[in-house]
């Protein structure tokens, strides 16, 4: 189902740019559509209106080329879709009946992009065996990882706690292990906090 999702998340983003692409509108025209996709992208949660922001400001479309405005659209975009993902990911482990191997995949999906929320309850489901195979020394790679590089101070002190958790029940070659394996960072972190 998670799969699915993104795939059709992607589909629709694929779509948007083969539509603004497709053909040069009349001026008049294509400034009330940006002033639209100006209004739903700022209203926060409109993935595709901010791929069309993104692809207009490339491509000076209706606006002035702009790079930096370009690559904030489009990162923008990224971190509702990250969201979006994390939040049904979550849903999943809330939900009855729980699915726990959905919430798993888009977990590990959204770690994967560096968003640090994913990251710190995968770590956390992880150390803690719920709803998936208990992995000590994974859990706390990636709790490390999120620790020394999450912005978000909440975000970092839940990470450190975590850290504190999984130290408790590990070897000490096992935390080595961890650590070593963690200095390299490894899981794409990014500044995404959420």
């Amino acid at each position: 189902m998670m799969t699915a999702l993104v795939a059709a998340l992607l589909l629709c983003g694929a779509m948007a740019f083969w539509y603004v692409r497709r053909e040069r509108r009349d001026p008049i025209v294509e400034k009330t559509r940006l002033s639209v996709l100006f209004k739903r992208s700022r209203e926060g949660s409109d993935v595709q209106a901010m791929l069309e922001l993104a692809h207009a400001y490339s491509e000076g479309i209706g606006v002035r080329k702009n790079k930096d405005l370009a690559e904030h659209w489009l990162g923008r975009s990224r971190d509702v879709f990250l969201e979006a993902i994390f939040q049904q990911s979550i849903h999943s482990l809330r939900s009855e009946p729980r699915h726990p191997e959905l919430a798993l995949e888009g977990l590990r999906l959204a770690s994967g992009q560096g968003y640090a929320k994913a990251q710190l309850i995968l770590a956390g489901l992880l150390v803690v065996g719920d709803d998936v195979p208990q992995d000590l020394v994974e859990g706390y790679r990636m709790a490390n990882v999120v620790a020394e590089s999450a912005i978000d101070e909440s975000v970092r002190v839940s990470a450190e706690e975590l850290l504190v958790i999984a130290e408790a029940q590990m070897s000490a070659e096992q935390v080595e292990e961890a650590k070593k394996s963690s200095s390299g960072g490894g899981l794409g972190v990014s500044h995404s906090e959420g």
